[in-house]
């Protein structure tokens, strides 16, 4: 989370808003690593849309963000305004480029999901996304109540 710190995030309204204050009140973070020209993250972001409606179901402390690869921040922002789901971009340019980085990330689309800590709780979302559904919560948290609220 500490490549989000100090950096300005959009939402699909094309509002700014500081990574900061979204980051202060959750435990975990979601990269979302796709693009726009990508057919196999148009077939992902499905699953991607129910998984956020399910995060804001539970209520849980988490909070997904788009990281693009994009080639420009038009591009970027036309497929996220009409396609993502209620969650957070990251602007096309040096600090995506960061994060990919910093998670290995060379193929899309990825998943990672991350503690407020720094730990990783998993590189390989995507694949468990798809072989769990909005399940995978309770394997990402099990000491999630199917039902309950939070983390």
């Amino acid at each position: 989370m500490d490549m989000l710190r100090g950096q300005v995030v959009i939402n699909h309204k094309y509002e700014a808003f500081l990574a900061n204050d979204i980051i202060n009140d959750v435990q975990f973070v979601l990269y979302y690593f796709s693009a726009s020209w990508c057919p196999p993250c148009e077939t992902f972001l499905p699953l991607m849309k129910r998984l956020a409606e399910e995060i804001s179901r539970r209520k849980l402390l988490m909070q997904i963000f788009y990281v693009p690869s994009d080639h420009d921040q038009d591009e970027m922002f036309e497929s996220f305004s009409k396609n993502h789901g209620q969650w957070f971009a990251v602007p096309v340019g040096p600090v995506t480029a960061k994060i990919r980085n910093k998670y290995h990330v060379h193929s899309i689309p990825t998943l990672i999901v991350v503690a407020k800590d720094g730990h990783l709780v998993t590189r390989i979302g995507r694949r468990e996304l798809e072989e769990h559904g909005v399940g995978v919560l309770l394997l990402w948290f099990p000491d999630l109540d199917e039902e309950s609220p939070g983390t």
